[in-house]
């Protein structure tokens, strides 16, 4: 069977609108942010420890990965939804965002809101 996986890191400009507890571990500690991608509605994402170093309001570049524990079939992967890191991070737990870095002036811009995905045999 074919299956797809996030198979680089992939970048994910946005802007950090809020940082949130998860509610889960505690209900205090920030570890989620409230991401929007340009021209976009807000969607949450885990950022775990790398909440601390976030700041509400900052345009960031978000590097996302995927562990291997979790796949995609075809037919999701053919549909495209899966494309936009909104719908992703929804559907998927195990995309996580291994580091991020302030967007520059000069930075990816627009050219790259989607993720990047390749096909692996199960």
């Amino acid at each position: 069977m074919e299956a797809f996986f996030c198979s680089r890191p992939c970048r994910c400009p946005a802007a950090a609108r809020s940082l949130i507890p998860d509610y889960v571990t505690d209900c205090e500690t920030p570890r989620m942010s409230v991401a929007a991608l340009f021209q976009s509605t807000p969607f949450t994402i885990y950022t775990g420890e790398l909440t601390k170093h976030l700041e509400e309001g900052e345009a960031c570049v978000f590097e996302v990965e995927m562990s291997r524990c979790d796949i995609i079939t075809r037919r999701e992967y053919e549909s495209g939804t899966l494309l936009n890191p909104e719908a992703a991070f929804s559907m998927y737990p195990s995309l996580y965002i291994s580091s991020f870095r302030p967007a520059e002036e000069s930075g990816c811009g627009l050219d790259s809101v989607h993720l990047a995905y390749e096909a692996c045999e199960t």
